[in-house]
């Protein structure tokens, strides 16, 4: 079980009674957590806030999972075209930098970016795979892969809120079927 949990306690406490705080012994007993409650807390604030710890449910799902569990996959890469790439946010930061460098190669020549080296005139341009593959692309298709990985982050996201907004929380909210697929292509 989880302190951090048990932890999500207090606010809901601290909602309906004037308290001081909030102790808690074993999570996993109820008897042993406390509440420190202020001299003017009225019995009625006292018993609003026993009703709350022992309608707690220490397991339930929260917010705070399913963001860990959405911030997990938007790190964890994705594939496209055949290929498995990174998304950590050094990674997204790169791509959003490839976006606007392929878009600007597009805007000011058009056909120019249909080859290879629309970024550096002596290079082809690439883009690393997660396993060091070196990635050929025009700046069509980089713009394509750097829309592809953005719509991907923003699928995740709303995942998430569709996660969150059901009531309850599923159990098994980290299961694929919640979630887009990583491939993408």
């Amino acid at each position: 079980m989880n302190t951090m949990r048990a932890s999500n306690v207090y606010p809901l406490i601290v909602a309906v009674a004037p308290i001081d705080g909030v102790g808690i012994g074993q999570i996993d007993d109820k008897s042993t957590w406390r509440i420190d409650f202020k001299e003017e807390a009225t019995e009625e604030q006292r018993a609003a806030a026993q009703a709350i710890i022992d309608s707690y449910d220490i397991n339930a799902i929260t917010s705070e999972d399913v963001n860990m569990e959405r911030d997990h996959r938007i790190n964890n890469g994705f594939v496209y075209d055949g290929n498995e790439f990174q998304t950590d946010a050094s990674s997204r930061e790169n791509i959003i930098g490839a976006q606007g460098l392929s878009l600007g190669a597009i805007i000011a020549d058009p056909q120019g970016a249909a080859g290879l080296r629309w970024a550096d005139p002596d290079v082809d341009f690439s883009w690393t795979d997660a396993v060091n593959n070196e990635i050929l692309m025009t700046a069509s298709e980089c713009q394509a892969f750097c829309q592809a990985a953005m719509q991907y982050k923003t699928e995740i996201i709303k995942s998430a809120r569709v996660i969150k907004d059901t009531s309850p929380t599923p159990g098994d909210y980290a299961d694929d079927k919640y979630w887009p697929s990583r491939t993408l292509d």
